[in-house]
């Protein structure tokens, strides 16, 4: 697997200047930084590395992961509302084998079992139905591919953390990240998880859970 690529805090706060894109990724506080960034790693090492040749990041925002991604896979793409950063960052590292898609996951022109594996990382909590949106990724979704996710665990405990950092729990957060979980298991199997930033730490107690969903082989979907 290629080495895990890291954007400078510095040049990615330029990139973003003037732009309502999120500061976590280059937070003035390292300790938030490392966080978001490690999580990334911890979503890419259970993913399993380079098993699948097609790949969307879902809610890729300023495209800090597409680096990394458009190393390890042959085809990558990714979808968001607001994609302006991501394209600078697409052509600073010349990636030709990422597409971006600048839409809402439900207005896609992704055909019938498009991907491998989808990563979503702080993304599907913005989503209120919940249903509707599983039912797309599912859709998208080769047999036997696979959705790593993650999101917050909205515990007392990560409320806290908020409030010792200054962060204030963004309106269209709907969803914790064990809401989540218990729809992707009416639609798509469960494969694995894990707790972070520390693995070994209850989930209760953790900032993200990381989870991995795989369609089941016999729901091809046909147009």
């Amino acid at each position: 697997m290629n080495s895990f690529i890291r954007i400078e805090a510095e040049k990615l706060k330029s990139l973003s200047e003037g732009s309502d894109a999120m500061d976590t990724y280059f937070y003035k506080n390292e300790v938030i930084q490392d966080l978001y960034w490690n999580r990334l790693e911890k979503m890419l090492k259970i993913a399993g590395g380079a098993q699948a040749g097609s790949v969307l990041d879902l809610g890729c925002g300023q495209g800090v992961f597409l680096p990394t991604l458009s190393s390890i896979y042959p085809d990558v793409k990714g979808i968001d509302l607001d994609i302006s950063i991501a394209r600078q960052i697409v052509d600073m590292y010349t990636l030709k084998n990422v597409e971006l898609f600048e839409r809402n996951i439900f207005d896609n022109s992704f055909e019938d079992n498009s991907f491998d594996l989808i990563f979503a990382p702080s993304v599907l909590e913005h989503f209120e139905d919940q249903d509707a949106l599983f039912t797309e990724l599912t859709r998208i979704l080769k047999p036997k591919g696979r959705i790593v996710f993650s999101s917050p665990t909205e515990t007392l405990l990560y409320e806290l953390g908020r409030k010792v950092f200054g962060a204030v729990k963004p309106e269209d957060h709907y969803h914790s990240v064990f809401q989540i979980q218990k729809v992707a298991r009416k639609h798509l199997k469960f494969k694995d998880k894990t707790n972070g930033p520390i693995s070994f730490l209850p989930a209760l107690v953790s900032v993200y859970v990381i989870y991995v969903f795989e369609k089941e082989a016999g729901e091809a979907q046909l147009s």
